[in-house]
Order: structure tokens, then C-alpha cells, then sequence
């Protein structure tokens, strides 16, 4: 799969107007900029200083090339340079055909070449320089563009980004899923061109999942969905993981990364597959699939679709599909007899070659039942037979591929195509609340908070503002985002997809397509070009409505073709997510009352300001000391409660110690908000952040004083009741912040700190002793 480097080309281009701030006269005509960072996963490796040149009439970055080298040998790339010949001669051990790696702008011209495996991919111009890092007695150095050196790296499926302002950043894995095949003949994986197994029954295939900044993502289930062929076995670290046998001849199994991200297994099995493997839970938007055929000394066909469109008057060739039969063992020249069967009420498909000029002729004697048409061909060296099928009919067809005493068969079925556009898109309507059944010729929505959906649809000519939406076509919209703002979610059907979307269509400021499909009464979903799944089955709506969800304040631009609407959205804080620097870390409040001060961030890091967040605790031991929390930001915790009103102290109690209350919650508005739990000592409490999204909690345990409730001769009296510190019962507990630099929203159940107990996928971020 390959990834683009976010902006590292483009950023390359430019970032010379931009960065230097000391020019020295060189004669390659390289001037100095800033010194910028080189990290790797996250490790930064070197700080040369950038270079800036003019290279093809614009000014670019460069870096030396050393620095290059060093880079790519943390990702498992070796690259020599030969100064007398001009070659940076790269070795990637995972690439078995560099002949098929394609740099952007082609192999070109320039005074360096640069070798993959031996195999020549690229050539630009590389200068000299002496290195400012190096000091007045440095030596002069080569110097290679960043912009060429980036497309090299894309190529090599290899994640990077790069700014003025950060440096170059590379990541070992691919934000989504890379994938690798070994073990087979030929092929690139493609229906056209499958993975191909001429002489076993096996492929060895190898991933890499990543999450959306690059960095490889370990111990997660990964997803294999087979179709075609018999039931497979997958083999992974010696053990078998279990396939199930799924609708219409499909198998589904599951494979787990290891700390690497990486998951290696063999697949076995007999006939040509359709393989999709993808990412689970929020990683499920990374999938890709890929064509393996295993042959085992046994013939095999291959429709390049099985599902293709039809020709039409317009596109002669839109329906045409290649047909091939591999025989393992046959020499060059060996017959094969293709016959096609199928149709209905005489809309035949034909065999063609492959220009769509017809081949085909009538069966002779010992077709297979129904053939009406059928075509000679031979073997090439590697037992292969290829002939073409058209058609111009929604219909199935059969192919049979005769050779000997063999016969294999393979079925096309032909889709009507998406009908023309029968009316223009007028208008786009969009809405703060979903559609129900009438959509107002509305163009423009503001107010809008973050966060929350807004729908849009749009509206054609014959359909007036009221009535059905376009039918049989297909609709794109694109939504250009503010900077700073990003996509979080795509609502269709009542249902909002978050994870399953590709990164592309996430990142702050996107530009986000969408097309909705129309085929067999539904519309089809494709975000960036990445078809719309969940859990393995293509999202569908009945109308090309959808809604969306940002984050951050700021306006979405919708157009399809001509036409235009906005949203306009205010600013949220995201939800609360974790909490962090607490100060001090620790504290006793064994003898007198403690303070801790904490931060929570949402759940982009960013502190959350004058919200409500839940804080959880659990205090287990009733023999201990009990503890409280007396004051929230400073203010001490006391309400209206007893005769007349007044107002008598009501900490929050955390458990511990035989205490019996006289309340059973403490709401201060704007400050907390804590109900006493119905069993057990574990619950939780709200508390108000401030203006630059801090809490304060103060803790105490002796000498507390508390509005209590007394039980005598069957009657229950009040009045104030106080702690006494028991010497020797000290009890320490950590407190921790269950969602600890994650994007997750924090609950009642989990809290954005949590006091005691033994909190999960935590970071422990103080203690209290009491």
C-alpha cells in the first residue's frame, strides 16, 4: 500500500524561501539555513543544518547525503555512495522486483544515479558543499535535494513528513497497513496480475500496521477475509489460527501483530483468492486486498473482475476482461480451449482480444453444457492462456478453460452501469438536525457546535425542495476543512464511522471527497477514494445523505460539481480525556489536610477549560482511617442541610473507618458534584475545571468535621460528627490517570484520574498516604 509523504514534497519545494537566516557564498550555490532535525520513530539522530539551492528553476532543501545514509539504516535500508561514479546504490532486502518501484516524475536526468537492488530508479543533480556543522576546517561534502530523496522514500513505502520548523521525520511503518508476498511464481497482487503459485499450495504473507502518525502498532488483531477457493489454512508462529466459513463461499481468520506491528503467516489452500486483509477497532479503516491464486500443479483461472461493468455505446471496452488460465508444468504452445456459457433471453457476452475485436467462434463437438461460443489459444513459456470477455448485458456468463483432461471454470457477472445523471444537482441543503424526508433548499448552516453532525443533500433539478433525491448516479462531494480543523466522523443510515476513516481524510485542514454509488438499489461510500467498510461489509444507504462531524471551530466549504454550502462551526473543548502534572506528587495527610493540583487534557491533548470531569475512587478498606476530600479549587465543601438551613461541613466521603453520614450528596454548583455510592466504597465525583484547565483537591483524614447521622433507641438524631487519626493506620494509595495521553473520552466508570484501586492502561501520576 502505498502512503504519501504528508507534505514532505510539496514543504520541500518552498521551504528555502522561508528558512535560511545566514548566507554564505559557496560555489555550488548552496546557501546555509537552519539547523534542523533528523528523527527516526521518533528518535532524532542528527541536527545538520539545511543547505538551500536551485534546483530545475525552483528553490529547494538539502541535506547531506550521510545523513540520508544513517536514516535509512535505522529502517533496515542500506545505502552506499560512490563519489567517483555518482551512485547512492540502496539495498531494501524486503523489495524481491525493484523493477516495479516507480519514483515520482519517472527516472529523469541528473548528475547522480540512485540504484535499488542494483536496478537504476532514479537520477537527479546532487552539489557540494562544506558542512557548517564541520566548523572552519570542514570538509566539502555532497549534498542530495530533499524533494527527490522524498519521492524516493514513497516509493519505498517508507512514512515521513517535513517542515521548516520540525525537521525530517521517517517512520519505519506505513500509517495503515503495508503488506508484503513471498513465496509464489510471479505476479504483483493485482486481479489483473495475481499472486501466483505455480508448483505449491502455500504464500508466506508478511504485514506492517501503523497507526495514523506512523508508529507501529503492536499486539492488535488484523483481520483476513478469503473468497474463491477452497477452504485455506492460515499459519502463524507455528500455530493455526481458525478459519470460518462466511456467506457465499468466504472465509474469515484473524492474525495479531507482534511488538513491531508486524504479523507473518502462511497461507495454503487451492484456487485463486480474493484476500482483504484489515486493521479491527480503530484501525479498521486500513485494509487492503490483494489476488493470490495457488495452484499446486493443478490448472487455475483467473477472471481479472468478476464483477465488471458493462460496455456501452460510449465505452466499447468498459466491460472487457482478461481470462486466464495458468497450467503449472505445460510447455510454451500447449492448446487450450476457452468456451463461454450463460445469458439470458440471447444477451450474449464474446470473446474478444484485447483491442474488443471479436475471436470467437461456434463450440464444436464436447463444449461443456450451454457453450455457444468458443476460441483456441496456446500456452506461453510460463503455462499460461489469456483470452477476453465483453459484454454489453447484465448477465452471468461462465468461462471454461479446456486443456487435456482438464477443465476449470470461472464466472463473470456483468453490472449494469451507474445511470446517467437524469437531472443536474442544483443546490446542496444542509441542516444542524437530520433530514426526515424533506430536504429544504437550504445552502449555507451556522452555529454549529464542534462535534456535532451536520447533514447534507443534495437536491435536483425535477426534485424541487421537497421531493426525491437523484437516483441511479453517482454524487461527489467534496468538504474542504479550515486549518486547524479535522474530520472525526461520517454519519450515514444513524450510524457515525470514525475509525474506519483513511488518514488522509483526517488530518487538520483536510480536503475530503466523498462519493456515494448507486448499484443494485443502494449507494456505496468511498472516503479519499477508500471504500466505506465496517467489520468487513461495505457501509450502504438508500439516498446520498450523509453528515459529518468536526473538531475545532471554523467553516466546511461542500461542493458538488458547481454548487456550494457551508457549515459554520462554534468552539467546543473536546471531551475530557486524561489528567496529568500533579503537584506535588505525593502528599500524608495523616496529621493535617493536603492539597493536589492537576491538569486534564482532552482527548488532543489540549487542557479543558470550565468543564465538569469525573474523578473516580476506591477505598477499600473499612478498617483504615477514613478519608475526605474537604475542599474543591479552594472551596470548602459545605451546604444548607438540618434545621433552619444552615450551612454545616459535607466533605466528600471516600470510604474507609466507620463513619455514618447524615447527606448523601454535595452538589456546589460550579464546583462539584458527588453522590454517595449505593454499595461498596467505589465511586465517583465531578469536578470543575478553571480557566486554564486546572482542579485542586484537598484531602484530609484526622479531625474532619462532618454532618452525621446517629441511631439511638430506634431513632436516627444529626449533628456534627469529627475524625480522630489512629496512630500506626497509615494507608497509601496511587492515584492514576486511566487514559493517560490517549485520544479516548473519559466516563464515570474510568475517570479522568481515578484514587485508588488498580486502575487499567494507566499511568500512575501521584500518591496520597493517610
Amino acid at each position: 500500500m502505498k502512503r504519501t509523504l504528508s507534505g514532505i514534497a510539496s514543504a520541500a519545494i518552498v521551504l528555502g524561501a522561508i528558512s535560511p537566516v545566514a548566507f554564505a557564498d559557496t560555489s555550488s550555490g548552496l546557501t546555509q539555513g537552519n539547523p534542523l532535525p533528523i528523527t527516526v520513530n521518533g528518535q532524532i539522530i542528527a541536527i545538520p543544518y539545511e543547505m538551500v539551492g536551485v534546483d530545475s528553476g525552483n528553490q529547494t532543501g538539502f541535506f547531506p547525503i550521510y545523513y540520508f545514509d544513517e536514516a535509512l539504516a535505522k529502517l533496515g535500508i542500506q545505502a552506499t555512495w560512490n563519489g567517483t561514479t555518482h551512485t547512492w546504490a540502496l539495498t531494501d532486502p524486503y523489495i524481491t522486483n525493484p523493477s516495479s518501484v516507480q519514483v515520482a516524475g519517472g527516472v529523469g536526468t541528473g548528475n547522480t544515479q540512485v540504484t535499488l537492488n542494483g536496478t537504476l530508479i532514479k537520477e537527479f543533480n546532487t552539489q557540494v558543499a562544506k558542512d557548517p556543522a564541520g566548523g572552519p576546517n570542514a570538509q566539502v561534502t555532497t549534498y542530495m535535494p530533499i524533494y527527490y530523496v522524498s519521492n524516493i522514500l514513497q516509493a519505498l513505502n517508507i512514512n515521513g513528513k517535513f517542515s521548516g520548523q520540525t525537521g525530517l521525520q521517517v517512520y519505519s511503518a506505513q500509517p495503515g497497513l503495508a503488506v508484503k508476498v513471498t513465496g509464489v511464481t510471479t505476479g504483483n497482487g493485482t486481479a489483473a496480475n495475481p499472486y501466483l503459485n505455480t508448483t505449491g499450495d502455500t504464500a508466506t504473507v508478511w504485514l506492517q500496521l501503523a497507526d495514523a502518525n506512523g508508529n507501529p502498532v503492536a499486539n492488535a488483531p488484523v483481520s483476513l477475509t478469503f473468497s474463491g477457493g477452497s477452504v485455506p489454512t492460515v499459519q502463524q508462529n507455528n500455530s493455526y489460527a481458525t478459519v470460518t466459513a462466511g456467506a457465499s463461499g468466504t472465509y474469515t481468520a484473524q492474525v495479531t501483530t507482534d511488538a513491531k506491528g508486524t504479523a507473518t503467516f502462511v497461507v495454503t489452500g487451492q484456487g485463486a483468492y480474493t484476500l482483504t486483509i484489515a486493521g479491527t477497532g480503530q484501525y479498521a479503516g486500513s485494509s487492503q486486498t490483494i489476488y493470490l491464486t495457488l495452484a499446486n500443479n493443478n490448472p487455475v483461472i483467473v477472471a481479472g473482475n468478476t464483477q465488471p461493468t458493462v460496455s456501452t455505446a460510449s465505452n466499447i471496452t468498459q466491460g472487457l476482461v482478461p481470462v486466464t488460465v495458468t497450467i503449472p508444468g505445460a510447455s510454451a504452445n500447449q492448446q487450450v480451449t476457452f468456451y463461454l456459457a450463460g445469458g439470458s433471453n440471447g444477451q450474449q457476452a464474446h470473446f474478444v482480444n484485447s483491442q474488443g475485436a471479436a475471436i470467437g467462434s461456434n463450440p464444436g463437438t464436447g463444449a461443456p453444457t450451454g457453450s455457444y461460443e468458443e476460441y483456441i489459444t496456446y500456452t506461453n513459456s510460463n503455462g499460461q492462456a489469456t483470452v477476453y470477455v465483453n459484454s454489453y448485458y447484465a448477465n452471468s456468463y461462465t468461462v471454461y478453460a479446456v486443456s487435456g483432461s482438464n477443465t476449470v471454470s470461472t464466472t463473470i457477472a456483468y453490472q449494469p452501469p451507474s445511470s446517467s445523471t437524469t437531472a443536474s444537482i442544483t443546490a446542496l441543503s444542509v441542516s444542524g438536525s437530520p433530514f426526515n424526508g424533506t430536504y429544504p433548499n437550504v445552502s449555507s448552516v451556522s452555529g454549529i457546535a464542534t462535534g456535532s453532525p451536520v447533514y447534507v443533500a443534495p437536491l435536483s433539478s425535477t426534485s424541487g425542495a421537497t421531493g426525491t433525491l437523484l437516483s441511479g448516479t453517482s454524487v461527489t462531494y467534496t468538504l474542504q476543512l479550515s486549518s486547524g480543523q479535522s474530520l472525526s466522523g461520517i454519519a450515514l443510515g444513524g450510524t457515525t464511522y470514525s475509525s474506519q476513516l483513511p488518514a488522509s481524510a483526517t488530518a487538520a485542514g483536510a480536503t475530503v471527497q466523498l462519493t456515494a454509488t448507486y448499484s443494485n438499489n443502494s449507494y456505496t461510500w468511498a472516503v479519499n477514494g477508500v471504500t466505506l467498510s465496517s467489520n468487513g461489509t461495505n457501509v450502504t444507504t438508500t439516498t446520498p445523505v450523509f453528515g459529518f462531524t468536526v473538531s475545532g471551530a471554523g467553516q466546511v466549504t461542500i461542493t458538488s460539481g458547481s454548487v456550494k454550502a457551508t457549515a459554520s462551526f462554534v468552539a467546543q473543548a473536546a471531551s475530557a480525556s486524561y489528567a496529568g502534572y500533579f503537584n506535588p506528587y505525593s502528599i500524608n495527610v495523616q496529621q493535617t489536610a493536603g492539597t493536589v493540583q492537576f491538569e486534564v487534557f482532552d482527548t488532543n491533548g489540549n487542557p479543558v477549560q470550565n468543564q465538569m470531569v469525573p474523578i473516580t475512587y476506591s477505598v477499600v478498606n473499612n478498617q483504615k482511617d477514613p478519608l475526605f476530600i474537604t475542599a474543591v479549587d479552594g472551596t470548602t465543601l459545605q451546604q444548607p442541610i438540618g434545621s433552619g438551613g444552615a450551612n454545616v461541613y459535607t466533605p466528600i466521603y471516600l470510604g474507609g473507618g466507620s463513619v455514618s453520614l447524615g447527606y448523601s450528596n454535595v452538589v456546589i454548583p460550579g464546583v462539584v458534584s458527588w453522590a454517595l455510592p449505593s454499595s461498596g466504597t467505589t465511586g465517583v465525583l465531578y469536578a470543575e475545571t478553571n480557566a486554564q484547565g486546572y482542579v485542586s483537591l484537598t484531602f484530609a483524614s484526622s479531625n474532619v468535621g462532618y454532618w452525621q447521622a446517629t441511631t439511638s433507641n430506634n431513632t436516627t438524631s444529626y449533628g456534627m460528627g469529627y475524625t480522630n487519626f489512629a496512630t500506626g493506620n497509615a494507608t497509601a494509595a496511587s492515584i492514576y490517570s486511566p487514559n493517560y495521553g490517549t485520544n479516548t473520552a473519559a466516563n464515570s466508570t474510568t475517570g479522568v484520574a481515578q484514587i485508588g484501586g488498580n486502575a487499567t492502561n494507566s499511568a500512575a501520576v501521584g500518591s496520597i498516604t493517610w
